[in-house]
């Protein structure tokens, strides 16, 4: 008998569940043992406490209820889209699927233990509330665009180095902004600032170097030489035309292109001048060096009015302490 009664009872729900096909919650709630859902606008087989999917208050038992069950307040978009509607680590920790770097201090789509891109992980990443107040681990900062440029050795390494562009007419990977070299004027189809723009074709050829020995007088010391502008000291050749890459000619030696890299001597032929008198101590910051040149010093500032100067010397003009502010 008891078997009985169970297998009656299935028949009726399922026989039930098949008879609340109703589209509208007038109609559902009409008719027993059906209730409407408002989190999935369907009508239920179930009793005054809901049904096996669907409970209160998002649960519509009689029809006097129709119109005053709570329609489920709206999802939050996708993480990928919300995540940077929120500045601050608090907001961005309560949205499903975002977490806060600190490095950058942004929002963006996540894991538990890592970013889903920029790498940003361990105390520097927080998933949860709790971890906003972590510690950073500092950010790794890029070398000065000064020293890694000429470390890359074609347009494609040098073009993903900060501060760095590649000049096609001479080759070489030199800093610069997104329109031209900071010297040498290497601009428009010849200077390349981003990745694309590798394959353009050059304008013009390169300029012809200056003849070794005129306006770089090959007898001059290391230290004479890289005063003057467009000149740098090769130990096995001497003093010769060239920029911070080096020379144009070629150099079998050390290339030094600042009084500050000078470390060996050149001795010219005996059939050769002699070199004029050494500089004296003030010639550190050389007021005729560039503003470029000038600003590569360690310890020299450059003065709109008065030319290259030592660090924290008086100046009526513009101090320019860093090559970048250089006017081009």
């Amino acid at each position: 008998m008891r078997s009985f009664v169970v297998v009656a009872a299935i028949l009726v729900v399922a026989v039930a569940a098949q008879s609340c096909s109703y589209t509208t919650c007038d109609t559902c709630t009409a008719t027993y043992p059906c209730g409407w859902c408002t989190t999935t606008n369907t009508c239920q087989a179930g009793n005054a406490t809901g049904s096996p999917t669907c409970s209160a208050p998002y649960w519509t038992w009689l029809e006097s209820q129709c119109n005053a069950v709570p329609t489920p307040a709206p999802q939050p978009p996708s993480p990928t889209y919300a995540c940077p509607m929120y500045d601050n680590c608090a907001q961005c920790t309560v949205l499903p699927g975002c977490g806060f770097c600190s490095l950058s201090n942004t929002c963006v789509p996540g894991t538990q233990t890592q970013s889903y891109w920029g790498n940003c992980s361990g105390t520097n990443w927080a998933w949860v509330n709790t971890q906003c107040n972590a510690v950073p681990t500092p950010a790794p900062q890029p070398p000065s665009p000064t020293y890694s440029c000429p470390l890359a050795d074609n347009c494609a390494q040098c073009t993903v180095l900060p501060g760095c562009g590649f000049c096609s007419l001479t080759s070489t990977c030199v800093p610069g902004s997104q329109t031209q070299s900071y010297w040498g004027n290497c601009s428009g189809t010849n200077w390349a600032w981003i990745n694309t723009q590798c394959n353009a074709v050059p304008t013009t050829t390169a300029p012809a170097a200056p003849t070794p020995g005129s306006s770089c007088p090959a007898s001059m010391s290391c230290g004479e030489c890289t005063i003057l502008q467009g000149c740098g000291f090769c130990t096995t050749t001497g003093c010769q035309a060239g920029n911070i890459t080096g020379s144009f000619t070629g150099c079998s030696g050390k290339w030094e292109y600042t009084p500050q890299q000078c470390t060996e001597s050149f001795a010219p032929s005996t059939t050769q001048a002699p070199p004029t008198s050494p500089p004296t101590p003030t010639s550190s910051c050389p007021a005729t060096f560039s503003c470029q040149k000038c600003t590569l010093l360690e310890g020299c500032d450059y003065c709109s009015t008065t030319g290259c100067i030592s660090m924290n010397a008086t100046c009526s003009g513009t101090v320019i302490q860093n090559f970048t502010g250089c006017p081009a």
